[in-house]
């Protein structure tokens, strides 16, 4: 009889955990099926990413912080990541570091079905946009180091890593169709990857005819959290949860008169619910501004949010220690003059490792605004006084903000959006103005701004966490 206690209770918990993640989660992380059925059916499935192509993307990104020669990637990167490539080198070279990435893909494989290993993940496709995810394994390295004495500052390498590109295509023109310039009229010629039209000037991205890259993930976010002890913590208990109610109910065939085992399966079986009360209710207060945001905005996902968050906290970090100015637009205007303000302690950020996963975040409306007031923890290696490169961890407080008016129905197609100035397509993610002719936008008109970021997190020594 004493198998049954942690059967029962096991088999309980998991399907709390279950049924809480799929009613907090369900369709917050999948695009796909946020859009509605009767749009979804009318749908072809997206074109997968070839595998040459992801490739040649990670490369790209890789020889980039070694050459620093930014226009070899202007045309074939969001406006987000090329800003935060050109942000980052900038600020390495102004106190001496490098940055260099290895990438050493595996040959693409073939399973016995003739599956590939190498998958993608096709997110969505609506309007004139395809959005997909391809996974590649292969050998990755980074490296920070001293540009004047050559010596290895920090280095992180990772065997069998799988990198993650995320990609978007405009699918507005069909194959072999001329592009002409939106500026002028005249045709633009497309046989290279940066289309400059050679009558007025435009500028135009790859993604007008092929996919731009807009993220790439390294293995330093996984390096940071176990360096700082996220996982070496929380694994151990999340295993015993997982797999403690099998052994216990083994161990419940034996026990018999045993008091000993008696006792243990009791507890265990107590930890397992304690555990699964735990789970449910951090997933439900983690997740709770996003269902009350999606009330408002049924396109507005963990997903796309969540990626909005993580550039406006690297952009803050970065700017904070190399160029404060950046952010002018991309904030309040009373929180930018606190931040521009802020002391510095003789540390520099090298880099955001990562957001750890947030421990509250509630969503309200206020004074004409959206907001969505997010308390967490964010992983930064940084460059000490001494010149020593440390992972750190700390504290993380930002209020996050948009107008009240604005919805992501108008985002799924960036190019749907043109200067009332000069009528050219906008990409405000990265910049407030129009880059054809300086017109300057409020951002918060379409997208999330910072609204007010607490001081302390610049200020704390970079020797803790």
């Amino acid at each position: 009889m004493w198998f049954l206690i942690p059967a029962a209770v096991y088999t309980l918990a998991l399907l709390w955990c279950v049924m809480e993640t799929k009613r907090s989660l369900g369709v917050k992380g999948k695009l796909l099926e946020k859009i509605p059925k009767e749009m979804l059916a009318k749908m072809p499935r997206p074109i997968q990413l070839p595998y040459d192509s992801a490739v040649s993307h990670v490369l790209r990104y890789a020889k980039v912080f070694h050459t620093q020669n930014l226009t070899t990637v202007i045309s074939v990167m969001s406006d987000v990541l090329y800003h935060t490539i050109a942000t980052a080198i900038q600020g390495l070279n102004r106190i001496g570091i490098r940055k260099e990435i290895r990438f050493s893909p595996y040959p693409e494989q073939q399973t016995e079905d003739g599956l590939s290993f190498v998958y993608t993940d096709s997110l969505f496709k609506t309007g004139k946009s395809e959005i997909a995810a391809t996974v590649i394994k292969g050998d990755m390295s980074e490296r920070y180091v001293d540009s004047a004495t050559g010596t290895v500052l920090y280095a992180v390498e990772k065997k069998n890593a799988e990198v993650t590109v995320s990609t978007v295509r405009s699918t507005a023109r069909a194959a072999g169709q001329p592009i002409h310039c939106e500026g002028c009229g005249m045709e633009v010629e497309t046989s290279g990857e940066l289309f400059i039209c050679k009558y007025c000037g435009a500028t135009y991205r790859a993604d007008s005819y092929d996919w731009v890259t807009t993220g790439i993930s390294t293995p330093m976010e996984e390096a940071g959290n176990e360096q700082v002890g996220n996982t070496r913590v929380m694994q151990p208990l999340m295993y015993a949860a997982m797999f403690g109610g099998p052994v216990l109910a083994v161990l419940g065939l034996f026990a018999g008169s045993s008091t000993f085992l008696q006792v243990l399966i009791i507890l265990g079986t107590l930890y397992i619910f304690g555990f699964a009360f735990w789970y449910a209710r951090f997933i439900r207060v983690q997740m709770e501004a996003y269902r009350q945001l999606e009330t408002l905005d049924p396109l507005a996902t963990a997903n796309i949010v969540g990626a909005r968050m993580t550039y406006l906290c690297k952009r803050l970090f970065l700017a904070h220690d190399h160029n404060p100015a950046d952010m002018r637009t991309m904030m309040d205007a009373a929180a930018f003059e606190s931040f521009a303000q802020a002391p510095h302690n003789g540390s520099f950020v090298l880099d955001v490792a990562g957001l750890g996963l947030p421990g509250k975040t509630t969503f309200y409306l206020r004074d004409g605004r959206q907001i969505l007031d997010m308390n967490g923890t964010v992983f930064l290696l940084t460059l000490t006084p001494q010149r020593q490169v440390l992972m750190v961890k700390r504290p993380l407080h930002v209020v996050f903000y948009r107008n009240e008016r604005t919805r992501y129905e108008a985002m799924l197609d960036m190019q749907a959006m043109r200067c009332s100035g000069c009528g050219m397509p906008l990409d405000l993610t990265a910049h407030s103005a129009c880059k054809y002719c300086g017109i300057e936008y409020d951002v918060a008109d379409f997208d999330w701004k910072v609204a007010w970021v607490d001081p302390g997190v610049f200020t704390t020594n970079a020797a803790e966490g």
